[in-house]
């Protein structure tokens, strides 16, 4: 578990002996925790979440509360598992789904799922829509 947050102190009181918590990472370990994990868990209800994009643009699914964001940027059974409450059980039947059937896409797949959403695309889009509303 990466970051911070109000609820930190009691998921480490109530987390299992094989849950680490690292605290806040810097970007590099960040990467690198991305690409060395099977899949992300976002069960936090999001507009958008730029969480589940950065672990595509690594080559990790998501396992993600099916809401928000994550259903404009993931797309089930290819790049994402989705379950239907953030609550322990759902969750952990949205794992065992990803455990037994996986995801369709691959790694580089993955990333490119992240391509349409990437700063410079973006910077490059407002640029034309400023372009074409000035002329």
């Amino acid at each position: 578990v990466c970051g911070s947050g109000p609820m930190l102190s009691r998921w480490k009181r109530s987390a299992p002996a094989n849950v680490r918590f690292t605290g806040e990472v810097d970007q590099d370990t960040l990467v690198d925790l991305y690409q060395r994990s099977r899949a992300l868990i976002l069960a936090a209800d999001e507009d958008l979440g730029i969480t589940p994009l950065e672990a595509l643009a690594c080559g990790t699914p998501s396992i993600a509360l099916r809401s928000g964001g994550y259903l404009e940027t993931l797309r089930e059974g290819r790049s994402a598992i989705f379950f239907d409450e953030a609550a322990p059980a759902a969750i952990r039947d949205a794992v065992l789904r990803f455990e037994t059937a996986g995801i369709a896409a691959t790694p580089p797949e993955l990333h490119e799922e992240a391509r349409p959403f990437d700063a410079n695309l973006f910077r490059e889009r407002i640029r034309d829509i400023v372009e074409r509303t000035i002329a």
